[in-house]
This record gives C-alpha cells, sequence and structure tokens, in this order.
C-alpha cells in the first residue's frame, strides 16, 4: 500500500503542471524530474512498505516461536536465595483452568517417561487459596538438566493463575528459583526453565478444543446464566441442558438474549454457557464456525425447503461439503 501510493503520489506530482497548464493554468508551473529523484521516491516507498510489513511480523514472531518473547517482563525478586518471575502472555477461562492445568501435568509425565533425554519436569504439588480477594492456584514443579560430568541444573518453581473476583478469566505468571546450578549461567538456567514452559503453553494454544475439552453429554449447558444490557436484566439464573438431537421451544422476554449468549455473541454478567464443553463467549471464534443464529426479521427464501436455505447459506460462506448438511 505504501508502495503504491508513493508511485501514485508521485505520478499526479508529475503530472499535475501540465494538467493544469492545459485547463488554462498559470504558465510559470512546471515539473522538474531527474532519475535521482525517481529512484529515491521509490527507494522511499519500499522502504515504508518494508518498516510496516516488518514491524508486525516481529511482534507476532514473539507469540509464535517457542522463545522467550520480548513481552515475558523478566522481574528479579531479592530474596534470600535467587528468584525471578515473569508474566506469562497467555489467559486461562475459568471453565478451563482444569483442564489446562491436567494438560501441563501430562506434558510433565510424557517427559518422565523419556528417560533418554536429560531433561525433566516433575509436578510437587497444587496449592489453592483466597488472597486478598484474588483465587490464586499454584503448580509447584521442579524443573532439571544433568549430563554426568558435564553441565546440570535443577529449578524449583511455580505456575501461578490468578483470577480476580468478578472475572472470568485467569492471568498467569511463573516464578523460578535457582535450587542447585553446575557449568551454567543463572539467566541460562531461567530461560531454560521459561523456554520449557513456553512451549508447553504453546502446545495447549495449538491444541485443537475438541481435544483439549473433550466431548460432554450435553450438546448445550447453561450454568446460572445473567445476561444484563443498558443496566437491565434480561436473564437471571438460566439453568438448562440441551442434549444432541434435541428440539427446544422458546417462550417469554429474554430469547433473544439467551440465543446470543448460547452463540457467544454478548457476554455474560454471570454464569456460564457450554457447546460440547466450551465457553461459547470465551471461545467465541470456534464456535463461530459451529453455530448459526438467525434472528426476527431474517426471512428464508420461500421456494426453498429448509434444507435448501442452509445449503444456500453455506455457499455463501465458501463452505464445503454442504451435501452432507
Amino acid at each position: 500500500m505504501a508502495f503504491v501510493g508513493g508511485a501514485i503520489g508521485y505520478l499526479l506530482g508529475l503530472g499535475g503542471p501540465r494538467l493544469l497548464l492545459s485547463l488554462g493554468g498559470p504558465g510559470f508551473l512546471t515539473e522538474k524530474v531527474s532519475w535521482a529523484w525517481s529512484v529515491a521516491v521509490i527507494l522511499m516507498a519500499v522502504a515504508v512498505a518494508v518498516l510496516a510489513s516488518v514491524l508486525p511480523a516481529l511482534k507476532a514472531s514473539t507469540i509464535a516461536t517457542p522463545k522467550v518473547p520480548l513481552k515475558w517482563k523478566l522481574d528479579y525478586l531479592q530474596t534470600a536465595q535467587d528468584v525471578w518471575e515473569l508474566h506469562v502472555s497467555q489467559h486461562v477461562s475459568q471453565l478451563e483452568l482444569d483442564r489446562f492445568f491436567r494438560f501441563i501435568e501430562g506434558r510433565f509425565e510424557e517427559l518422565q517417561l523419556l528417560r533418554s533425554i536429560p531433561e525433566k519436569m516433575e509436578k510437587i504439588s497444587m496449592v489453592e487459596k483466597i488472597d486478598n480477594g484474588k483465587e490464586v492456584r499454584r503448580l509447584i514443579f521442579a524443573h532439571s538438566f544433568a549430563i554426568e560430568g558435564s553441565r546440570s541444573f535443577k529449578t524449583e518453581n511455580e505456575l501461578v493463575a490468578t483470577r480476580p473476583r468478578g472475572s472470568l478469566t485467569y492471568t498467569l505468571d511463573l516464578v523460578i528459583r535457582i535450587a542447585m546450578i553446575y557449568n551454567f549461567e543463572p539467566m541460562q538456567v531461567v530461560k531454560r526453565t521459561a523456554e520449557a514452559i513456553r512451549k508447553l503453553i504453546l502446545q495447549w494454544v495449538a491444541t485443537p478444543s475438541t481435544e483439549r475439552w473433550g466431548q460432554t453429554n450435553e450438546l448445550i449447558k447453561v450454568e446460572n446464566l445473567s445476561v444484563t444490557s443498558e443496566g437491565k436484566e434480561g436473564l437471571r439464573g438460566i439453568n438448562l441442558d440441551i442434549m444432541k438431537g434435541e428440539f427446544l421451544g422458546l417462550a417469554g422476554e429474554g430469547r433473544r438474549a439467551l440465543l446470543l449468549a448460547i452463540a457467544g455473541l454478548c457476554k455474560p454478567s454471570r454464569g456460564t454457557v457450554q457447546l460440547h464443553g466450551m465457553d461459547t463467549y470465551n471461545r467465541r471464534d470456534e464456535v463461530r464456525k459451529e453455530v448459526g443464529v438467525v434472528l426476527q426479521g431474517s426471512k428464508p427464501y420461500e421456494e426453498l425447503t429448509a434444507r435448501g436455505n442452509l445449503r444456500f447459506l453455506a455457499r455463501l460462506e465458501g463452505k464445503r461439503d454442504i451435501e452432507k448438511l
């Protein structure tokens, strides 16, 4: 865009004086052109285009690559022993926290089974408590590396999930303590432990939700759902289970709010809605691929059957395998 815009601007600059002269403009207007200016303008346009692409790419690479990113701010805490704390740039919803920790612990166990590698991670304990109105859960684990007669280290760490009261998501922090070190620099050890945890979190993020969450008996599960809009509570304390293959009719006020909440299109003020065990609001991008909503005012084509309308809309969305509908 920068290159095209610069080129168009330069061409307008060249053609502007001639256009004004042809329209009877002042005769002193002339264009000044040289090969040096032409090259300079092209180089400037290219430089702007490259910078506009490189900066977002560098920021994205800190998320996509399994290394300690710049946004993991490293804080050194002055205590009796060396302690480092890192804020992890990943949020975990309230509903998926248990599954998240089970996923991490499962990877620890897999690493324990690989006896051919010198790196090990082992769960020590899980601690839960309420601290200043915040719900805190700590996964305490050890990370060690040892090559006999060469290099080794051991860190004792905490992966801390914190949820303020009223929030639906947990923030993550990693606390690293060096318990033993041989032939390593302290910062090397800290980075190795941080990189190991980051790889596991990236695996969690990259794992399909169907594998992370598994399947539940209910297609849709609504628990203690309340929805507030413009200061008015449209839904309060709704509990509902819908099994696969069931049809449900809605009557009364709040139907629209309930449908929007099921589709992940509005944020509950309290409670949750789950589709196949997946929180519909916190994972609304994935839910959008699974759920279609037709609200009042949307009219189907009368000459088509219900299945025909669905197939037509699926073609408009670029869906494949629509004959299976």
